[in-house]
């Protein structure tokens, strides 16, 4: 984990939790599905929020329903 991690890292840190799970674009995944993997190597929830809105903001990203992300083209690009 980076000491203080920008949103950009963060939001890199979740894209890597798509990756780690084997999930590819337009895979949805559960808020509870993160936190396990996202918090390894000292990461922390406020990361994951930190996190998502940043690859919310890029388009890698979307919200599917009140507590699930779907991975876009985008940020499965950003992931390789």
């Amino acid at each position: 984990m980076v000491s203080n991690p920008t949103p950009e890292e963060c939001a890199h840190h979740v894209l890597s939790t798509f990756k780690i799970l084997n999930r590819g674009a337009g895979r949805i995944l559960q808020t509870n599905n993160f936190h396990k993997p996202f918090t390894g190597d000292g990461w922390q929830i406020s990361d994951f929020n930190t996190g998502v809105a940043y690859a919310i903001q890029k388009g890698w990203v979307e919200k599917a329903g009140g507590v699930a992300f779907r991975l876009t083209e985008e940020g499965l690009a950003v992931t390789k």
